[in-house]
C-alpha cells in the first residue's frame, strides 16, 4: 500500500511539471507616450496629461497599444488601442537599493480599443479591453545614464504588480478561459523610459501579461509532492 501511494505522489508531481508551460497567458505590448512624474496634487508615475495637470489633447500623450498575444496562438500587432495609467503616489527610496524609488499600490490603468483593433476583431472602438489598479508597492529604477556624468537622458524602468480584469469579449476572441481571469487577476507590469528630462521623458517599451494558474504556484506545489514522496519512502525504509 505504501509504495503504491508514493508512485501515485510521483506520477502526480510529475504531471504538473507541463502545466505551468500549458497555462493561459495573455500579453499586451505598448510603447510611445509622454511619462510625467506629478499627477493629482502629488509625485506619481502617469502618462495621463489630464491627470497630471495638464491640458493638451489627451491623446497625444497616452502610449499606444502594439500588440495582443496569448498562449492560444492568436497575436494581433498595429495600433491596436491606447494605455493610460497612473500609480499611487511616492513612498520614498528604497532602503535596499538607491537607484529605486518605491510607490505605493493605487492609481489605475485603462487599456481602451482603437477603431484599427475592432476592425481586426469586431469588438467595438472604445471598449475598455483592461482596467486595473497597481495593487501592490511599484518601483521606479534608474537604470543607467548616457554619460559620465549622468547629466544627459536616463533610462527608467516602472514595474510593479496590477490586479485587474479583462473583457468578456476579448477573452473569447483570444479563446481564452474566463474562470482563469477572475476580477482580481494580477498581471504583471512594466515598462521603460527611452530618457527622462525636467520630470517628464518619452516611454519606449512596456508589457502588461497575466499567466494563470501561476507556475511558481505549480513548481512549489510539485516540489511539496516530492517532498512527500521522499517522506513516506524514509517511512517505508524504518
Amino acid at each position: 500500500m505504501r509504495v503504491s501511494i508514493r508512485i501515485w505522489v510521483l506520477a502526480l508531481a510529475a504531471a504538473l511539471a507541463p502545466t505551468a508551460i500549458l497555462a493561459d497567458s495573455v500579453t499586451f505590448g505598448y510603447s510611445g507616450g509622454l511619462v510625467h512624474t506629478q499627477a493629482l496634487g502629488a509625485t506619481r508615475i502617469t502618462n495621463d496629461p489630464y491627470v497630471a495637470g495638464f491640458n493638451p489633447v489627451p491623446q497625444a500623450e497616452w502610449s499606444t497599444l502594439v500588440s495582443i498575444s496569448s498562449t492560444t496562438g492568436i497575436v494581433l500587432n498595429g495600433s491596436l488601442g491606447h494605455v493610460i495609467f497612473y500609480t499611487g503616489p511616492f513612498m520614498g527610496p528604497d532602503p535596499s537599493d538607491p537607484y529605486t524609488t518605491l510607490l505605493y499600490a493605487g492609481g489605475e490603468i485603462k487599456i481602451i480599443a482603437s477603431a484599427e483593433f475592432a476592425a481586426l476583431t469586431g469588438i467595438p472602438e472604445g471598449t475598455i479591453l483592461f482596467q486595473g489598479q497597481f495593487s501592490d508597492i511599484t518601483r521606479w529604477t534608474q537604470l543607467d545614464c548616457f554619460d559620465a556624468s549622468c547629466q544627459g537622458p536616463i533610462h527608467f524602468q516602472l514595474a510593479g504588480l496590477v490586479t485587474g480584469q479583462m473583457h468578456p469579449a476579448l477573452l473569447a476572441y483570444l479563446g481564452l478561459n474566463p474562470a482563469n481571469f477572475s476580477p482580481d487577476s494580477i498581471f504583471h507590469f512594466s515598462m521603460v523610459l527611452a530618457s527622462w528630462d525636467e520630470q517628464k521623458g518619452p516611454l519606449q517599451t512596456g508589457e502588461i501579461s497575466l499567466h494563470t494558474p501561476e507556475p511558481g504556484t505549480l513548481t512549489l506545489f510539485g516540489s511539496g509532492l516530492l517532498a512527500m514522496a521522499g517522506l513516506l519512502r524514509r517511512r517505508r525504509a524504518a
